[in-house]
């Protein structure tokens, strides 16, 4: 069968697989940094993700017996980068963490209402979304924002150094907060209350489209078939509930990578507004509503580089831990210690973005196994009430499906099983995303691609007892998190 490339590139690092009718053959991870320049800001150098990206896509092809004839893009949401006349980034990128643009978010309301917004987009406003960014950059950058040719987010940003023209999909469209949801294209008054010009945006297409074939040079360099094909994907949530399989009335979605994500399928007649975003899926006729929180992850890669030594893999020394490791390390610890792992605040939970990560119940004995075991309890807790406040808008989250980093860890799963009470199942997979953009290119191919080639492997019921136990210890996360947002 024809072999294809699935490009998952993410907040912190990039994987790339090459797929065929038997599953995914060969892979690779390519970790970046992110940077932090000042206060609240939280970027990306470009030209470090593209060539993380171009080793891990050398490196697969390079096992390939047969270079992948297409490729697919799966992307980070909400993140810009500002593109000048010669395709070249005139800046780092702002992360979707970044919180310099926040102070964008009531600005934006004074020029166009709250609910006006809301009947455009379908989207409960948050200040991550792009359109702050691109506010930010053009008041405290014009000198950027006057040289920008285009503001795009990742999967253009990568197109466009494939040598294509930019094409934003309608699933990482809506993440901007400026896509009409009916129209489902740029809604010109609320570009107009931002001060943002359309022209400097990228066109909106279907997920699946061909943009086009590589030239012979580029195709030569990435080690792919000459005139390969890039095909539009989406948003990496979207694009990993296709590589799980997720299907309307089916499993919801429980993502465990750089953030904690749940999410679920909805008909695509579906007008929801609520607290919880739905946006158009990448695949389909369908919608997908998306709960996230920037605690995932994220919160063990701050402990591994801020807390942990750097290194001491027990597999490469002078690397850092993986996270499995780290994981692993704690599997008979306990804690009474409270983690609040609201390091880039909290989002749908508490829905409350200027929220501080805590630790709360340290003492002389405590060690680095309960630092870690209270990390993973925290994001759990703040996972489980993500799937409270979307079964109060009707949502099911009563049996789930896990992918990411996190889904390898059998005991981060049972952990998530006890404080959620539902059963998990994994796929013990960081590389569900790359997949699910394989498929998308394998559609546009008109070539099926089984999404029971990834396998679920392991099953997580929950435990009553434990469940029993973590239902207090949530009452006291929660307790915690209020006595530290009441003003003083």
């Amino acid at each position: 069968m024809t072999s294809l490339l699935g490009i998952d590139v993410g907040t912190t690092g990039c994987k790339v697989v090459a797929v065929d009718d038997q599953g995914i053959r060969h892979r690779a991870y390519e970790e970046y940094p992110l940077s932090i320049p000042e206060p609240g800001a939280v970027e990306l150098e470009t030209e470090l993700v593209w060539q993380a990206l171009r080793g891990a896509i050398r490196q697969v092809t390079g096992e390939c017996n047969q270079p992948p004839e297409a490729l697919c893009v799966s992307v980070l949401g909400e993140a810009v980068t500002a593109v000048g006349n010669d395709r070249k980034p005139l800046a780092p990128t702002m992360a979707s963490l970044d919180k310099r643009p926040n102070v964008y978010f009531e600005r934006l309301f004074q020029r166009i209402s709250k609910e006006k917004v809301r009947r455009i987009t379908g989207l409960n406003p948050l200040p991550h979304y792009s359109i702050f960014k691109w506010m930010w950059i053009s008041d405290n950058r014009p000198d950027i924002y006057n040289k920008a040719w285009k503001l795009l987010c990742y999967g253009e940003l990568i197109a466009v150094r494939l040598g294509f023209e930019p094409l934003i999909d309608h699933s990482m469209a809506a993440r901007t907060l400026a896509l009409d949801r009916d129209r489902l294209n740029w809604s010109p008054e609320i570009l107009s209350a931002a001060e943002i010009e359309i022209e400097k945006l990228p066109e909106i297409v279907a997920p699946g489209t061909s943009v086009g074939r590589l030239s012979g040079d580029v195709s030569d360099d990435l080690g792919l078939a000459a005139n390969a094909k890039l095909v539009v994907g989406g948003l990496d949530q979207a694009c990993a509930a296709v590589g799980a399989g997720l299907e309307l009335g089916g499993k919801s979605l429980l993502s465990v990578g750089t953030t904690g994500v749940l999410a679920e399928i909805l008909p695509g007649k579906s007008q929801h507004l609520g607290a919880i975003p739905v946006i158009p899926h990448v695949t389909g006729s369908t919608k997908i509503a998306i709960a996230g929180t920037p605690a995932g992850g994220a919160a063990l890669r701050w402990f591994r580089d801020i807390v942990r030594p750097a290194t001491g893999s027990a597999i490469y020394p002078d690397k850092p831990m993986t996270y499995l490791e780290i994981m692993d390390s704690v599997e008979d610890c306990s804690t009474d210690i409270i983690v609040i792992p609201h390091l880039g605040g909290s989002r749908i939970a508490f829905s409350d973005p200027d929220a501080k990560g805590a630790i709360v119940g340290l003492t002389f004995g405590t060690d680095r196994c309960e630092l870690v075991r209270g990390i993973l309890e925290g994001v759990a807790f703040e996972i489980a009430i993500m799937a409270k406040v979307m079964r109060q808008e009707g949502f099911r989250v009563d049996e789930l499906i896990a992918v990411g980093g996190g889904s390898k860890s059998k005991l981060w799963l049972q952990i998530m099983a006890d404080i959620l009470n539902v059963p998990i199942v994994s796929t013990g997979s960081a590389y569900v995303a790359a997949f699910g953009a394989a498929r998308i290119a394998a559609e546009e191919m008109g070539i099926g691609l089984d999404p029971g080639l990834l396998v679920t492997r392991v099953r997580f019921d929950p435990s009553e007892e434990s469940s029993d136990l973590y239902s207090d210890k949530r009452e006291r996360f929660e307790s915690v998190y209020q006595s530290l947002s009441r003003p003083n």
